[in-house]
């Protein structure tokens, strides 16, 4: 009597690779021939016959394990892709041969799993000179037969070939190549501007299961500053009605695309309360030109009273430019008294 062979686990496709990894497979194999093989004979021997995509015929022994019998295909880089055909063969204690199969199995090409990322760097713009910066671009995973993406550059607040120089290009990873260095020029200038940013985009790569992941967002930070000094203000209060106060304030270096800036008055020896002018607060704007502009105004009222002179403030706060700098802040609105004694 022929052994009886159980074969109870198969898979039909794999992937080629210098080494077994089960994450490879889907299903995860557990071998070609997994299960018994036995009767009442016994199994003396069991072996696959492998017929191979190049027409090659292969045989190799199987060794029972706590008497059960398992085998599972290794593959190198070199072993050819295609169909490959298994035929097991039992031999019993008595030299009956039977045979089991064939068994096909599909070996395709290795494939990449994994992801792509990109650094995010920053860099000081400087003074007028061209400077470089580099993005590093990491793949983290299995490299199979590799694969190649396209990148390119995209603006952001930065303007191309003014502010960088971008670029484009493929990059490709292998099993030598695991990072890839972009290296991008950067021109610094003197003009005080917020930070300015553009990116480096990456297309689909050319295996579906890497996937790209977010970044790539080059950052030139600006070094210049300027100085924005609110100016003391007075004024006669005159014996009835109103005049209005002027506060200024002078900005000492040019600033791209100008700022805004919130003022509020605040009380001193001159109040609202007892009538001496009249709360402000609110928002300016300014073109970022050079200069001395105005704040704002504000009415004092005038009155008969002989008293001292009198003082309240504005505060200047909420700059919405990162480099511009307040002094002189709160800056002080003197009311000089006009009446005299009898």
């Amino acid at each position: 009597q022929a052994p009886v062979l159980t074969v109870t686990q198969l898979i039909t496709e794999a992937r080629r690779d210098l080494f077994y990894e089960p994450s490879f497979y889907d299903p995860p194999p557990a071998g070609v021939l997994a299960g018994t093989a036995s009767d009442g004979a016994g199994v003396a021997s069991l072996r696959i016959r492998i017929y191979t995509p190049d027409g090659q015929v292969q045989f190799e022994e199987v060794t029972p394990q706590d008497g059960a019998w398992s085998w599972l295909p290794v593959f190198t880089i070199d072993s050819p892709l295609g169909r490959y055909n298994f035929f097991v063969e039992a031999i019993d204690n008595n030299g009956n041969l039977r045979g089991s199969g064939p068994y096909a199995l599909d070996v395709l090409r290795p494939i990449s799993i994994g992801s792509l990322t990109l650094s995010n760097p920053a860099v000081t713009e400087g003074d007028g000179s061209w400077r470089s910066v580099s993005v590093t671009a990491t793949f983290a995973g299995i490299i199979g037969d590799g694969f190649v993406v396209d990148y390119d550059t995209v603006a952001g607040n930065a303007t191309p070939d003014s502010d960088y120089r971008g670029g484009s290009g493929t990059l490709v990873f292998d099993r030598q190549t695991f990072t890839h260095t972009l290296t991008f020029d950067i021109k610094g200038d003197r003009v005080v501007e917020v930070d300015e940013t553009f990116s480096i985009t990456l297309g689909a790569p050319s295996e579906p299961l890497v996937t790209v992941e977010p970044g790539g967002v080059v950052t030139i930070l600006n070094d210049e500053t300027a100085i924005f000094t609110v100016e003391d203000a007075s004024v006669l209060e005159r014996n009835s009605g109103s005049v209005t106060v002027r506060f200024a304030g002078k900005l000492d270096s040019r600033v791209q695309d100008g700022f805004e800036l919130a003022f509020t008055t605040v009380d001193g020896t001159a109040t609202v309360a007892d009538g001496d002018y009249l709360a402000r607060s609110g928002t300016a704007s300014f073109s970022g030109n050079p200069g001395t502009r105005q704040i704002v105004t504000v009415t004092v009222l005038g009155d008969r009273l002989v008293e001292p002179d009198e003082m309240f403030s504005l505060v200047v706060d909420n700059i919405s430019h990162p480099y511009v700098i307040v002094e002189g802040n709160p800056a002080t609105a003197t009311i000089r008294n006009d009446d005299r004694g009898r």
